[in-house]
């Protein structure tokens, strides 16, 4: 997302894209299960997602849909650290990338918090998952 900004307007062709690093994963990955689960978490939050949510089994066995505004932050959060993580993306430069969204994060005590909360994301990830 942010590199397509960086590089597009709001046109994104298939040549921009495929230019874009993007990794491979499939089911043998240890991020495969946590993307899913997580991405889950954040769509299948209306009945006629049930039987996507059903059809993941083991994946989100023990989750629950991310409705409310406070859940749904946390998922955000934990999904956009693992992302990160699956770029191979260090934590001080997950900190310097975070600085690059003044609209998600405003340099005032709320955007200070709000970023702080994220980076300390990406350090549970990697703990959790023992990266």
């Amino acid at each position: 997302d942010w590199l397509v900004r960086l590089n597009a307007g709001t046109n994104v062709t298939l040549f921009l894209l495929k230019s874009l690093p993007m990794p491979h994963i499939d089911e043998s990955h240890p991020l495969f299960a946590p993307i899913v689960r997580l991405s889950a978490q954040l769509v299948c939050v209306r009945p006629e997602f049930d039987a996507l949510w059903g059809s993941l089994g083991a994946v989100v066995a023990t989750s629950k849909p991310a409705i409310t505004p406070d859940h749904r932050a946390v998922v955000r959060r934990e999904l956009d650290a693992t992302i990160a993580h699956l770029y191979g993306i260090e934590h001080h430069e997950y900190q310097d990338l975070l600085k690059a969204f003044p609209l998600v994060f405003p340099n005032n005590k709320d955007g200070d918090k709000a970023r702080e909360a994220y980076a300390s994301g990406y350090v549970e990830v990697k703990n959790r998952l023992g990266l």
